[in-house]
């Protein structure tokens, strides 16, 4: 049972493995150039599947550091926030809505850190790529 055990595994690693996830637009709402603590930011992300599955019903979470709390474009801030849900084929990309951030804390010496972070919180696998194609 190799085969199946190793398939169960590259599935589960899939995500990880084989999807690149990017911050865009990210702008502080009322400008500026340096976030400070209390001030608001949004930004979208955009998920890229660079391999051979199809990814559906994809849900993707951010969540909060202890730099900044999340939320959805109009949701209350908190430790985390759920993109809608879409799919993601094989060699494509999705871009999300604008999630928002709220600064709670300066980051040490007011080094670049990330005060938010992403991952996959749903997916289902679909071989229809790789089986029909």
């Amino acid at each position: 049972m190799a085969f199946l055990d190793d398939f169960k595994t590259a599935i589960d690693q899939y995500a990880t493995n084989n999807c690149r996830i990017e911050i865009l637009n990210y702008s502080i709402v009322g400008g500026g150039a340096v976030l400070n603590t209390g001030e608001i930011f949004q930004f979208k992300v955009r998920v890229i599947n660079e391999h051979h599955l199809d990814m559906k019903d994809v849900r993707l979470e951010a969540q909060a550091t202890s730099f900044a709390d999340v939320s959805l474009a109009a949701g209350a801030f908190g430790p985390s926030a759920l993109s809608s849900v879409f799919n993601l084929n094989q060699g494509q990309s999705h871009t999300t809505g604008f999630f928002r951030g709220k600064a709670k804390a300066a980051t040490p010496g007011a080094q670049a850190l990330d005060i938010v972070t992403f991952r996959f919180s749903q997916w289902n696998a679909s071989l229809g790529h790789i089986l029909v194609d």
